[in-house]
């Protein structure tokens, strides 16, 4: 058994939220692997993080090994609690959350390696961008800590992805029930779910629209026209609550198509679904699917995710009411002024309102003849509450369009966002807090050796990461609570003066700090003298220092 003396009670504290997710001894594995990650300064292999528990010698090595192929723990139900942590120490009661989103491609070689497909790597070059490796869909939450400028990324839910190889089903969508797109046998099933539960949306508007309309002429006719006791709307009642049982059914539809991609981005020890299994999520859906999920767990706050270009999908017409959705809009996409109201005098008519106004094109078309403003960083801003037909239908969006003055080009950045309430600068500063999630990427591989596991098989390869991941979060949370940012930076400008802009504790001082209380602790625990054991700590901690 691990000895409790082992990990200090401020890393032990934050460690028992996560009990509930694990069996006794699973728990004690865990909280044992999660130190030696942090404290461990070689190769961080399974081996390398149980020697970094100071266990090697007693605890055989396969112990580690199962804990990711075998045991039965689930990464969501850990991202769950960890998001809880975040939301609870990093920020303010009734505050919007930001939720950056991307995905990260850890590059795996080997024929046995589960999950390995050759797929695209943004940081490779445009020439070959194609490599071999595990793709994983990662959800971040956006913090401002006290005495840091910027936003740190700290994650919450990851999923493994793979890549859909399976062809497109031939053939129309089903001939029961409501129809919105001929192509909804082509699409996902989350999107041609939401489709269909955005057309129920519009057939429930238009029978109750269609019974309101009837109940306003009868009350317009004069008493003598009307015949007493009796009801001339049976057939509009009627036809009202079967469009109610309709979206009724449609919502859960929809429901369960999200439960279906949680499902199958869940880990299992089981076998791997085939190549040619139909059911394989895309991206977007996964990622919708997650952002869900935390909207539901913080359903007392708004959730405003933002995310590059890739994640669009017609699946964002049916988002939950405290979830926002902000992309960077594709430089093909056309769009769609917002329909026109009705004509003052002209009586409303049933039917099925426009989605659309008037075609306003590209963004570089829209950008050409657009209003820009001045803001605060010097660049120029314009925005425009419009329509994407095409993927999104009617619902509300806004671009945003953000040059530089004097540009060549019409624009530099487009945003498309389903907040249509918040300011402009607002949704354009949220954005932002989006690339910290790069900058989580490159610090979970250069501290937490986020591609150097060696494992294989299916639920090491779909746990391993988001564990990784899991501990980056740990620190930040366990460094806002106990540790000290102003001499941190300042003992570091001590030791490296050519940092003379450092004003900012980077993710690099934060689990030094972590490691340095740890260490500090099982010194303690041993050593009686406090000479020897300033001593030890001093040379520990220079050790440590160079080590980050």
């Amino acid at each position: 058994m691990l000895p409790n003396a082992t990990i200090p009670p401020t890393l032990q504290r934050l460690l028992n939220h996560f009990w509930p997710c694990f069996t006794r001894p699973t728990f004690t594995t865990f909280a044992a692997l999660i130190t030696g990650l942090i404290t461990h300064t070689g190769p961080r292999t399974i081996c390398g993080t149980l020697t970094g528990t100071g266990l090697a010698r007693t605890w055989p090595h396969h112990r580690a090994h199962t804990f990711f192929s075998h045991r039965i723990w689930d990464p969501h139900h850990l991202g769950q609690t960890m998001a809880q942590m975040i939301v609870d120490t990093c920020t303010t009661p009734d505050q919007d959350l930001t939720l950056a989103l991307d995905d990260t491609l850890i590059k795996r070689s080997g024929s046995h390696v589960h999950h390995r497909y050759r797929q695209h790597d943004g940081a490779r070059p445009k020439s070959d961008p194609l490599t071999w490796g595990v793709c994983y869909i990662v959800t971040a939450l956006a913090v401002h800590l006290p005495g840091r400028a910027k936003a740190l990324a700290l994650p919450v839910l990851t999923a493994c992805w793979r890549p859909h190889r399976a062809q497109r089903p031939t053939g129309k969508a089903r001939p029961n029930g409501p129809r919105p797109h001929p192509d909804t046998a082509h699409l996902s099933s989350t999107a041609a779910t939401a489709r269909i539960l955005d057309t129920a949306r519009t057939r429930h508007t238009q029978a109750r629209q269609g019974l309101r309309l009837r109940l306003d002429k009868e009350a317009a006719l004069p008493a003598g026209h009307r015949l007493p006791g009796t009801d001339p709307t049976p057939a509009l009642k009627a036809r009202l609550a079967e469009r109610e049982q309709e979206l009724a059914t449609a919502q859960a539809d929809h429901d369960q198509a999200l439960a279906r991609v949680l499902e199958l981005s869940k880990p299992t020890t089981g076998p791997a679904p085939g190549p040619d299994t139909p059911d394989r999520p895309t991206k977007t859906e996964t990622a919708i699917a997650m952002a869900t999920r935390l909207a539901h767990q913080f359903s007392d706050r708004t959730l405003h995710v933002v995310a590059d270009s890739a994640y669009h999908s017609p699946a964002l017409r049916a988002l939950p009411t405290n979830l926002t959705w902000t992309f960077r809009l594709a430089t093909n996409a056309v769009l769609a002024d917002v329909p026109p109201p009705p004509s003052v005098g002209t009586p409303t008519r049933p039917g099925r309102p426009r989605y659309s106004g008037a075609r306003l094109g590209t963004p570089a078309q829209i950008a050409a003849t657009a209003t820009f403003t001045p803001i605060d960083n010097g660049q120029e801003m314009a925005a425009i509450d419009c329509r994407w037909v095409r993927s999104l239908g009617p619902t509300p969006v806004r671009l945003i369009l953000v040059r530089v003055p004097h540009s060549q080009d019409p624009y530099d950045l487009a945003l498309l966002s389903t907040d249509t309430t918040s300011p402009v600068e607002e949704i354009v500063k949220r954005y932002a807090d989006r690339w910290p999630i790069e900058v989580c990427f490159q610090d979970s591989r250069a501290h937490l050796g986020l591609e150097q596991a060696r494992n294989r098989t299916r639920a090491a390869i779909e746990r391993t990461v988001p564990f990784q991941l899991l501990a980056y979060s740990l620190v930040v949370v366990w460094y806002r609570l106990h540790g000290d940012g102003a001499a941190d930076v300042a003992a570091r400008r001590h030791r490296q003066p050519w940092y003379r802009s450092k004003t900012d504790p980077a993710f690099s001082d934060m689990i030094t700090a972590l490691r340095r209380a740890v260490i500090e602790h099982r010194i303690s625990c041993r050593v009686s003298d406090q000479g020897v054991l300033r001593l030890i700590r001093d040379i520990v901690w220079d050790r440590f220092d160079m080590a980050a």
